[in-house]
């Protein structure tokens, strides 16, 4: 049980204050493109871990990010959202054979290809979810998307790295 409580609240301390101690002032193309990397917290829960729990998970994350950017509730809203689906976008990739209760969903054990099409499906979505609900304008619906498109983008190119640098490889 420590064994899987134990990388999950580092995880969610270092990439908390990461995000908003470094990353907050973090603008790429004029401010179309930020990095999310708190997002991975929620990424690389188990695959069936309780939904509530992660939804529990995310809430504090995100008021622990809305707390570093002054925008209440905005990322708690974005990373509830993000754990709700999260399950989701699982059962739409899930292999035939399914997986084993404790897989944590990292490129090693689960395949490059499989990897970008769920952290990129999980990203998108909480970054629509964040950038037009942060807009709440229709007028500002295109700058939303393009920033919600380039956020995603920037923040699964890092994670993609990440995961490559710090993940153990499987020995086959």
């Amino acid at each position: 049980m420590i064994g899987q409580v134990l990388p999950i609240v580092s995880r969610f301390i270092l990439l908390l204050l990461v995000q908003g101690l470094l990353l907050i002032n973090v603008n790429i193309f004029g401010g179309f493109g930020h990095v999310n990397l708190y997002v991975l917290v929620i990424l690389l829960l188990p695959i069936k871990s309780p939904r509530l729990l992660d939804m529990v998970i995310a809430f504090a994350l995100g008021l622990g990010v809305d707390m570093f950017y002054n925008s209440p509730g905005l990322h708690a809203s974005a990373l509830v959202f993000t754990a709700f689906v999260r399950p989701l976008v699982i059962r739409i990739l899930t292999p035939r054979d399914d997986y084993d209760f404790t897989d944590r969903p990292v490129i090693s054990s689960l395949g490059w290809l499989w990897y970008v099409r769920y952290a990129g499906s999980v990203l998108l979505l909480h970054s629509l979810w964040l950038y037009l609900l942060e807009a709440f304008d229709i007028s500002l619906l295109g700058k939303s998307v393009l920033t919600a498109l380039t956020s995603s983008m920037l923040t699964l190119v890092t994670i993609v790295i990440l995961d490559y640098l710090f993940t153990p490889k499987v020995k086959l």
